[in-house]
C-alpha cells in the first residue's frame, strides 16, 4: 500500500511541476533573448520569434570549479528549453566589443537538469567567440540549429552532449592552437547525428574523456573542412562512427584519429580528400565496410593516403571488408609493426588502382581482393556497386559484402584480368 501511495505522490508532484512550467515569448513578454532566459525557471520554455537578436551582457559565472568572466547573448539555466522559429529565421548574433573577452553566444554555467536549444542560428565574430559554452550539464541537446563564424561551435566540459540535424559552418579555431573548430569537449559523452560540418578550419571534432565515455557519430557529413584531424577522439569507450560521408576535406593529420578508443568505424565514405582517412594508435578498434576513393597524401602532414594502423602490445586492430581504391601519392595502407605482439587482423579488403607501392608493412591477407569494385557512378558520388561487382559476388569464403554500400545498378562489363596478373599483384605488394 505504501508503494502505491508513494507512486501517486510522485505523479502528483510531477503534475504540479508541469502546471508551474511557463512559456515565455520573445519579444512579446521580454524584448531580448537575454531577458527572456533570465526570467525563466526550471521546466520553462523560452520561444524566440524571427529576427536578428544581438543584445548581450558580460557577467562573472561559475566555471569548472572556479569563476569566469564571459560575455553572452543568453545565460541558460538547468531544465530550460530555448526554441526559435527555425534556424533560417531566428538568428542570435554576437557582436565584438572592447575589451575583447571570451564570448559564449549561449552559456550554461550551472549544473543540473538537461537543457535543449532548437531552431536557431548562433552567429559569432571569429576569435574568442563560441556558439555554445556548457559546463557540468546532465545533458545539453542542440537540435535543428546552425552555428557559424565562431572559434568553437560548441565547447563543453563534464557535459553529455546531444546534437541532431544541425549545421556547423565557417568556424575557425586556427588562432586557438591545435584545437578543432566544430565541437571541443572534455569529460562528456556524445551523440551526434545527421549533422553537416562544412567549411570549418583547424579540424572539426575533439573529445577527450579521460576515462570511459560513450561516443556515437552517425549519418554526419564532413565537407570542405581543413586542418588538423576532422575527428580526434581520445579514450572513448564504446565508440561508434558509422554511415558518415567525408568529401573534399584537406586534413593535416587524418580524417579520423583515434587514441586509446574501443569501438567501430564502419560504413563510412572517404571521397576526394587531401590527407588520409584513418589513424589509430593504442585502440581496440574495428575499421570495417568503409569505402575510400581518390584520396591523396597531404605533403604537409602525412606520408600515406588511406589508413595508418598502430596499436599497443596485445591490442589488435581489425581492418576488414573495406574498399581502398584510387589512392594517390603514398601507401594506401601503412602499418606500424615495431611492437612485439602487435598485429592487425585484416581480411577481405578490396584494393584497386592505388599508386605503387600501395602498402607499407601491410601483409596481404589470403582473402584480400585485387579488382575493380565496379561502382555505379563514382563521378557523381554514387558508390553503390554493380550486380557483378567483386564486392558482392564470387567473394572469398566468409567475407560477406565489401564496402559501405551494396548493389545499386545492373551488371557492367569488366576488362579481363589474367590469373598471372593477379598473382603478380600479390608478389609485388607482399
Amino acid at each position: 500500500m505504501w508503494n502505491i501511495r508513494a507512486m501517486w505522490l510522485l505523479v502528483l508532484l510531477q503534475s504540479a511541476t508541469a502546471l508551474k512550467a511557463a512559456t515565455i515569448d520573445v519579444p512579446d513578454d521580454f524584448e531580448t533573448v537575454l531577458a527572456g532566459l533570465d526570467a525563466a525557471a526550471t521546466g520553462d520554455t523560452v520561444r524566440v520569434g524571427p529576427g536578428l537578436w544581438q543584445a548581450q551582457e558580460s557577467r562573472i559565472v561559475p566555471w569548472n570549479g572556479g569563476s569566469q568572466l564571459l560575455r553572452s547573448n543568453g545565460y541558460l539555466k538547468p531544465g530550460v528549453t530555448l526554441i526559435g522559429a527555425g534556424s533560417d529565421l531566428t538568428v542570435i548574433e554576437a557582436l565584438p566589443e572592447e575589451p575583447m573577452m571570451l564570448h559564449g553566444i549561449l552559456t550554461l554555467a550551472s549544473s543540473g537538469a538537461g537543457v535543449r536549444v532548437e531552431g536557431v542560428t548562433l552567429r559569432g565574430s571569429g576569435f574568442l567567440f563560441n556558439g555554445i559554452m556548457a559546463s557540468a550539464s546532465l545533458s545539453f541537446e542542440l537540435v535543428d540549429c546552425a552555428v557559424e563564424h565562431c572559434m568553437f561551435g560548441v565547447t563543453s566540459s563534464f557535459t553529455n552532449l546531444i546534437v541532431r540535424g544541425c549545421t556547423f559552418r565557417d568556424n575557425d579555431a586556427s588562432e586557438a592552437g591545435g584545437d578543432p573548430s566544430g565541437i571541443y569537449s572534455t569529460y562528456g559523452t556524445w551523440r551526434i547525428e545527421d549533422t553537416l560540418f562544412v567549411g570549418n578550419r583547424n579540424g572539426v571534432l575533439f573529445n577527450s574523456a579521460g576515462g570511459i565515455a560513450l561516443t556515437f557519430i552517425q549519418r554526419c557529413r564532413f565537407q570542405d573542412n581543413s586542418g588538423g584531424s576532422l575527428v580526434l577522439l581520445r579514450s572513448q569507450d564504446p565508440l561508434i562512427i558509422e554511415d558518415c560521408w567525408f568529401e573534399g576535406n584537406e586534413v593535416i593529420n587524418s580524417a579520423i584519429h583515434l587514441s586509446g578508443c574501443d569501438g567501430q568505424v564502419r560504413r563510412n565514405v572517404f571521397y576526394d580528400n587531401v590527407g588520409p582517412a584513418f589513424y589509430t594508435i593504442g585502440s581496440t578498434s574495428e575499421f570495417v565496410e568503409n569505402t575510400l576513393w581518390m584520396n591523396t597524401v597531404n605533403p604537409a602532414g602525412s606520408s600515406y593516403s588511406g589508413a595508418y594502423l598502430v596499436a599497443d602490445v596485445g591490442i589488435p586492430v581489425v581492418f576488414a571488408r573495406n574498399v581502398i581504391a584510387g589512392c594517390r601519392g603514398g601507401p594506401a595502407v601503412r602499418v606500424y609493426g615495431g611492437y612485439i605482439g602487435y598485429h592487425v587482423d585484416s581480411s577481405c579488403n578490396l584494393f584497386f588502382d592505388n599508386d605503387l607501392p600501395q602498402f607499407r608493412d601491410y601483409i596481404v591477407a589470403p582473402t584480400d581482393v585485387f579488382a575493380d569494385p565496379l561502382f555505379c557512378n563514382p563521378s557523381l558520388g554514387d558508390f553503390t556497386v554493380a550486380k557483378n561487382s567483386p564486392c558482392v559476388v564470387d567473394l572469398p569464403l566468409g567475407c560477406g559484402p565489401i564496402g559501405a554500400f551494396g548493389v545499386g545498378c545492373e551488371a557492367v562489363s569488366v576488362e579481363p584480368t589474367s590469373w598471372g596478373k593477379i598473382k603478380g599483384l600479390y608478389r609485388t605488394e607482399e
